[in-house]
């Protein structure tokens, strides 16, 4: 399954890991589940774990889909959107959805390798806000 929607019992928040190839359909249909997800409507925030997804695949015209049904089933005012990434082309394709938000009320960061920073940032802190070019 390339997305798994997990809740992380600690925080009581989502976490979609991602692994194998990600294709526009396959984050189209994570985005519902996450969105309908009871921890999500709690509170909206969500960890993307792609370090074992190939998002190579994904064009800008996907990512702009991919925000443009997100804002269509919005049901939230805010929202909090971390991404791990291990590699460059995942983080770079994180970095562009990090730009393409950049005026909906989604606030994004990409993290590389560090959990607890993503982690501290999801649930209030700053943690190391990497989303402006940072790596670890």
């Amino acid at each position: 399954m390339p997305c798994r929607i997990e809740t992380d019992s600690v925080r009581d928040l989502v976490v979609v890991r991602a692994d194998g190839d990600l294709t526009l359909d396959v984050i189209l249909s994570a985005i519902v589940e996450v969105m309908q997800h009871p921890a999500f409507q709690q509170r909206p925030a969500v960890l993307w774990d792609v370090r074992g997804a190939r998002v190579e695949s994904l064009r800008g015209a996907d990512l702009r889909e991919l925000l443009r049904q997100e804002r269509k089933g919005r049901s939230y005012r805010q929202a909090r959107m971390a991404f791990l990434a291990s590699d460059d082309v995942g983080f770079g394709t994180a970095r562009m959805v990090d730009g393409m938000a950049a005026a909906d009320p989604i606030e994004v960061r990409v993290f590389r390798h560090d959990e607890d920073a993503a982690w501290d940032w999801l649930t209030g802190g700053e943690g190391a806000p990497e989303s402006s070019g940072g790596t670890d």
